[in-house]
């Protein structure tokens, strides 16, 4: 993982693994809310990437996509493949946690107020062909 400017207690050191040069977390779906929220209520300045293939051949293809990231605090395997790639590279426990259920996943009425009243530079989160990342720094502000 990236580095850690102010670690929250309690959360365990991620299995990550290089796919073609891009880091992947062994996360789960409840790990990763877990963090997301915590990291939010500690009220820090972090991002996620919810990696799919795609995101592997851009990152092989583009150095300063591959250390976006590989700097992000945490890279989900949204994708199958993803998943796969881990455990042939030693993770066996390691699953897919998509994006799309992952945004349900562990989010608690206290959990969302916090959320809304955090720190977020976007007001939605943006994604294209070559990255989908959740950006959280900053006061929240209209778009």
């Amino acid at each position: 993982m990236a580095s850690d400017p102010s670690p929250i207690v309690g959360l365990p050191e991620l299995a990550s693994r290089h796919i073609v040069g891009m880091r992947v977390d062994a996360t789960s779906y409840s790990d990763a809310a877990t963090r997301i929220s915590a990291w939010a209520v500690d009220g820090g300045s972090r991002y996620v990437c919810i990696a799919a293939v795609n995101n592997v051949i851009a990152s092989r293809d583009d150095a300063a996509f591959r250390r976006l990231m590989n700097d992000a605090d945490l890279v989900t395997p949204d994708g199958k493949p993803l998943a796969w790639a881990l455990r042939l590279l030693g993770v066996p426990a390691a699953q897919q946690v998509a994006g799309t259920r992952l945004t349900g996943v562990g989010t608690s009425a206290d959990t969302l107020r916090s959320l809304r009243s955090s720190t977020c530079s976007r007001r939605t989160c943006h994604s294209c062909d070559r990255r989908s990342t959740l950006s959280v720094s900053g006061p929240m502000r209209s778009a």
